[in-house]
């Protein structure tokens, strides 16, 4: 799903290893050093990094339309042209942090095409008008998991980094009485020295491996192309 732009595998063993050096920069306290690979990998590459999750993606502007489902609006080809500036300008937006412009654009093309937004996948797609699209109801049409995914990836890397803790609460609550209790917990929660980041691309050890995600997020926010980390490494979303 989505695309990982024009990324070579050299491209993405450079990022990898530019990753590692930012870490390590990082943990020697050396911000400035932190911040220029930041923005060199931005620059160069259209790097996002996300450090909450430990994840980094290609943040394009550039969005794939998925076929829509049956009972869906009609679009025409001029309405798909300004769907896509839409999601361009909406894109504009978040890189200047400017939430409530993007999160208006997204919210008009939800309201006047029924659209949704995957900023992870780099996807939009049309919805049926009969479908209820509050994942919270629960959603059990074929447009479900397009929209948990769209919901997901416009949470804020803070609001994902709570849900994931919330999870692994829960999960060690349903083991509170095995031997082995304390042992888990620190499993799945105890992941601050682990420099690695994931990515969707595929990596080797201490590189970034490779999936697919966007920038800065606020309850509206992106992500762009996600890789799962091995050692020393930042997953690609």
């Amino acid at each position: 799903r989505g695309g990982l732009g024009e990324l070579t595998e050299d491209d993405v063993e450079t990022i990898n290893k530019r990753m590692h050096e930012r870490y390590q920069a990082k943990k020697a306290r050396d911000f400035n050093t932190a911040d220029s690979i930041r923005d060199n990998l931005r620059a160069t590459f259209k790097v996002s990094i996300d450090d909450f999750a430990r994840e980094w993606h290609i943040d394009s502007d550039e969005y794939v339309m998925v076929e829509s489902s049956p009972g869906a609006p009609v679009l025409s080809d001029e309405d798909c042209e300004l769907i896509a500036e839409k999601l361009k300008e909406r894109h504009t937006y978040k890189v200047e942090r400017n939430y409530e412009a993007a999160d208006a654009i997204r919210d008009g093309l939800k309201m006047n095409y029924n659209v949704m937004v995957d900023d992870k996948n780099k996807e939009w797609k049309c919805l049926a008008l009969d479908v209820d699209t509050d994942a919270t109801d629960g959603v059990v049409s074929a447009d479900a998991s397009f929209v948990l995914d769209s919901e997901t990836s416009q949470m804020s890397p803070f609001k994902k980094k709570q849900e994931a803790e919330d999870f692994d609460d829960a999960f060690d609550d349903i083991f509170a009485g095995d031997d082995d209790d304390e042992t888990m917990g620190e499993s799945l929660t105890d992941d601050d020295d682990d420099d690695e980041y994931v990515s969707t691309i595929g990596g080797d050890d201490d590189e970034y491996d490779t999936t697919i995600d966007d920038d800065d997020n606020d309850d509206d926010d992106d992500n762009d192309t996600v890789n799962e980390m091995t050692d020393d490494s930042f997953d690609i979303v």
